[in-house]
């Protein structure tokens, strides 16, 4: 009451002060959020899968729902939300179960860190798709070409000829065989 009569007097006027509790109010704001496929989410953050990497589900919380793409293939962008998104390397091809593998005629070699198809070199063939390496022709024989997918390539060296399986020496003097695949038929005479 004093201050009602302080303020009166000051004002000229009477004042009456009344006082009520303030009315408390509850506000509760829920922001729903849904991290996305392609992508992993934590402490407010939107994080993408790297390429390589996959996420086919929404609400993934860690890193580790991302899903690395098979072996031997990869996503071209980030952020790839299907296992169908990762294509073979450069070099393999795509097999019907969607692993990846070297084509015939080319086997896997280590190059740079990573590995990778190559075509078989002289002297080697590989006749199935897979991520095998090449194979070696046998002793004293060679293919006339690289890539080579099949035994059947391998013909004698230089300076041999095919007599049974073998690849004996050319006759000196007498004959001259200075290419690849010679047989005792067509042994070329000087």
């Amino acid at each position: 009451a004093t201050l009602g009569t302080a303020l009166g007097a000051a004002l000229g006027t009477t004042v009456t002060v009344t006082s009520v509790a303030p009315e408390q109010v509850g506000l509760e704001q829920i922001a729903a959020s849904v991290c996305p496929l392609g992508y992993w989410c934590t402490a407010g953050n939107t994080v993408a899968c790297a390429i390589g990497y996959y996420n086919p589900s929404s609400n993934a919380n860690n890193q580790s729902a991302c899903l690395r793409c098979p072996e031997h293939s990869s996503t071209a962008l980030e952020a790839a939300t299907s296992v169908d998104q990762c294509s073979c390397n450069e070099g393999f091809d795509v097999l019907p179960d969607g692993a990846c593998a070297c084509a015939i005629g080319y086997g896997i070699v280590r190059a740079g860190g990573t590995e990778v198809c190559q075509g078989c070199v002289r002297g080697g063939y590989k006749p199935t798709i897979s991520n095998g390496k090449c194979d070696d022709c046998p002793p004293f024989h060679t293919t006339l070409n690289t890539s080579s997918t099949t035994s059947a390539d391998c013909v004698c060296e230089a300076r041999r000829y095919k007599v049974g399986s073998g690849c004996p020496l050319c006759p000196t003097p007498g004959t001259s065989c200075t290419a690849p695949g010679v047989t005792m038929r067509d042994l070329p005479l000087e």
